[in-house]
């Protein structure tokens, strides 16, 4: 979808870092699209850009200087005229946090001032969308969420370590009082799971799940793991992030069938069962 930017005279202030909702071991390109600027807590870096932008596309690459950095570029109009934006996001991993980079239009480099009006222009355009389409989609969000069941939703348990990698959170202690443990999910509370065993005693009231289809090539990409050593027979399969109040993941899992989910954190995949 392509929107027209108008570059004010008075420019906007800007937030250009953002914050992630996930540091855990994924991918650094969902980093950023999990992310969002601290003056639009409930806008997405990944939403706002592709309703944003025309054909939209994301990378991973590591900088000549050792820096991680995830690239974007997208189609718009700038001043009358139809322009390749191309942005790029650095990454500080170990505090999960990432700031815009470089910014160009048709391979021009643009300005800070560009950045952070092109970033204003980007999530005003996706505040406004969703205020306009907050009455309909509340009016029939109760209909809805009382006639639709997720099939994760009910009672499991942690029925065997799939996979470790050798480099996870977890101790073999830990991965032995894990398993055999229960979790829940539901429209109105959700544990909690991740880099320490003491998240489990979280619970998340109100839950937001969130749904990303992840195709196989991704995957490996991400966790350098392949869907054959999960039990994984598609050639996709859909995560499920938990996110609480302040949109950060505090449990992430697959769904393998009606009766397994795979449960990932601390480098560990365990599979659970429906009980």
């Amino acid at each position: 979808m392509k929107k027209t930017l108008l570059i004010l005279l008075t420019l906007l202030l800007f937030m250009i870092s953002g914050c992630s909702s996930t540091v855990d071991n994924n991918k650094y390109v969902s980093m950023v699209k999990n992310g969002h600027p601290t003056d639009y807590p409930n806008s997405t870096y990944g939403t706002s850009f592709e309703k944003f932008f025309g054909s939209p596309n994301w990378k991973y690459f590591k900088s000549d200087d050792g820096k991680d950095v995830v690239e974007f570029t997208g189609s718009c109009t700038y001043q009358d005229v139809q322009v390749k934006a191309r942005m790029q996001f650095i990454l500080d991993v170990t505090s999960g946090t990432f700031q815009a980079g470089a910014l160009s239009f048709n391979d021009v480099p643009q300005n800070q001032l560009i950045t952070a009006a092109l970033l204003s222009k980007v999530f005003e355009n996706s505040s406004t969308e969703a205020s306009s389409k907050s009455e309909e989609k509340n009016s029939s969000t109760n209909k809805s969420s009382e006639s639709t069941q997720e099939t994760f939703y009910g009672q499991w348990i942690i029925s065997k370590l799939i996979n470790n990698d050798g480099i996870g959170t977890y101790s073999s202690d830990d991965i032995n009082n894990i398993i055999g443990k229960q979790l829940s999910f539901s429209s109105e509370k959700s544990s909690s799971f991740g880099d320490d065993i003491s998240i489990m005693k979280n619970i998340v009231n109100n839950p937001t799940y969130q749904k990303l289809v992840i195709s196989k090539d991704d995957f490996v990409t991400g966790y350098r793991i392949s869907f054959d050593k999960l039990g994984i027979k598609k050639d996709s399969v859909t995560e499920i992030n938990v996110l609480d109040s302040n949109n950060t993941i505090q449990c992430s899992f697959y769904i393998l069938d009606k009766d397994t989910l795979i449960l990932y954190g601390g480098g560990a995949f365990f599979e659970l069962k429906k009980k």
